[in-house]
């Protein structure tokens, strides 16, 4: 539902309507900026590269005529997050993560962090981007061009490794 519903939102904003971009905007940038603060350190950064990826979305909104806008507009971002990162952009810090409003998400559990930390980064894209933004296994793939198959068997690995932590009791170190 709501991949056709946004697909109507993007052709009435290629048509001009300004509160259908708008509903687009507040719709998906929030998750976008959480994902986004999940990698980079400066909340001004991660503002342009939500700005940038809306203002893609504005100029490609008449080309955009089938799959998910959600999908779309997280390969843009990707995209413009690792321009980001190839600028040597360091990861971001709890003070960061408080400014741009993720303080309170579960997957900042100190346990969560610290194992996450450990996970190579393609690991630790496919969580981010079904945890805190909520993309299925078949958008990540759009977003991270990489087969189903591959996002399924990153997360089955991801969890094994959470699983095993947790198993160990590494969940009550430094509490």
């Amino acid at each position: 539902m709501e991949t056709s519903d946004d697909l109507y939102l993007t052709a009435q904003a290629a048509a001009g309507d300004d509160a259908a971009f708008n509903v687009l905007f507040h719709r998906h940038a929030p998750s976008l900026a959480k994902w986004c603060a999940a990698k980079l350190k400066d909340p001004a950064l991660i503002e342009d590269i939500i700005q940038e990826t809306f203002f893609a979305l504005w100029r490609q909104a008449p080309t955009l005529r089938e799959g998910s806008i959600k999908a779309w507009l997280f390969t843009v971002a990707r995209n413009k997050l690792i321009d980001a990162l190839r600028k040597q952009q360091p990861l971001v810090t709890d003070d960061q993560l408080q400014q741009v409003g993720c303080s309170e998400e579960p997957w900042q559990h100190p346990f969560l962090e610290q194992e996450l930390a450990k996970l190579p980064s393609s690991q630790r894209d496919v969580f981010l981007l079904t945890f805190i933004c909520g993309l299925s296994y078949r958008e990540i793939s759009q977003v991270m061009e990489i087969p189903v198959g591959t996002v399924k068997s990153r997360m089955y690995h991801c969890r094994r490794v959470l699983q095993q932590a947790w198993k160990r009791g590494d969940h009550y170190a430094g509490l």
